[in-house]
């Protein structure tokens, strides 16, 4: 095949997509150069607006020959709301706030809904497809072996949700609040959200059920991302003495600090599989959060979804 570009080249196929190749590499270069000079206050804040802190795009070819860029990384992040509920939901300056920080993120699951009507979750991703109606919402049901019943919620856009499991009703004597595990693809990258929060009291234990419940339900080839409020830290857990998922990674460290309060724990966690982790790019917080807005920062992980 033989394809003439606009400015005049004749190339054949092979030679076009080596130059295909070029230009991405440049504008990705071009990307960086421009990511160095804002984060060196070499440029104002204000003509930065449209650029996404590395993200990277990718140059495809469709069957007619006409390009296709492609945002290639994705943000997943996790949100301890603490008690979630009615009284949340109907304030409009906090509900405000969640939804300008959700936005920034591809995937993200809320965790700590406590609503006996069921209404605040909905409520809020309501809100957020007001903003992008990309975003798609769904929630798992109500668990906890007390009074005080929890939910998880997920909120995603641009990928392809394949399917979810809720094991509240088949594990509740292993967990207080059992994981919620669901399945996405984006570009050729297919990949697993695990989402708990462990009773602060077992996490020990929780944890081996969980790596007992993904070894059973899953195989060596899957791409497993677990993350939530794990209260793995301080007098609750000591990653050093214990023996849970060691062949993970573990994003966010010990010595990092995910909550509010004036203690310092990675209560907050990203553990990463070795298939996954081929994916991972790099971790953080968002520590702009006081503590009537939750007691916990959101966490988040970047990912090249490209396999």
């Amino acid at each position: 095949m033989i394809i003439t570009l606009l400015f005049g080249c004749t190339l054949n196929q092979t030679e076009y997509k080596n130059h295909l190749n070029n230009y991405q590499n440049k504008i990705n270069e071009n990307l960086d150069n421009l990511i160095d000079d804002f984060n060196s206050n070499v440029i104002d804040e204000n003509n930065f607006e449209n650029i996404v802190d590395q993200n990277k795009i990718e140059i495809l070819i469709d069957s007619n020959n006409n390009l296709i860029f492609n945002d290639k990384n994705i943000l997943i992040a996790n949100w301890n709301l603490q008690i979630f509920g009615q009284k949340k939901a109907s304030d409009e300056n906090l509900m405000n706030y969640y939804v300008e920080k959700i936005l920034n993120y591809d995937i993200v699951t809320v965790q700590e809904i406590r609503d006996s009507s069921q209404t605040a979750f909905q409520m809020l991703c309501d809100q957020i497809k007001e903003k992008n109606q990309n975003y798609n919402c769904l929630v798992s049901e109500r668990s906890g072996t007390t009074s005080s019943k929890e939910q998880y919620g997920v909120i995603y856009k641009d990928v392809n949700l394949i399917n979810f499991l809720d094991f509240t009703i088949t594990d509740q004597n292993n967990f207080e609040r059992p994981p919620l595990i669901v399945k996405f693809q984006l570009n050729d990258w297919t990949f697993y959200i695990v989402t708990i929060h462990t009773k602060p009291e077992d996490v020990n234990r929780e944890l081996a059920n969980l790596e007992k419940l993904l070894s059973i339900n899953f195989d060596q080839n899957d791409e497993i991302i677990i993350l939530g409020d794990l209260n793995a830290d301080c007098s609750y857990y000591k990653t050093t003495d214990s023996n849970n998922f060691t062949n993970w990674y573990w994003a966010i460290t010990d010595n990092m600090d995910t909550t509010v309060s004036d203690t310092n724990c990675a209560y907050d966690r990203f553990i990463i599989n070795q298939n996954a982790k081929d994916n991972f790019i790099e971790h953080g917080l968002m520590n702009d959060v006081n503590k009537d807005q939750s007691d916990h920062y959101l966490i988040w992980s970047k990912f090249n979804s490209i396999d």
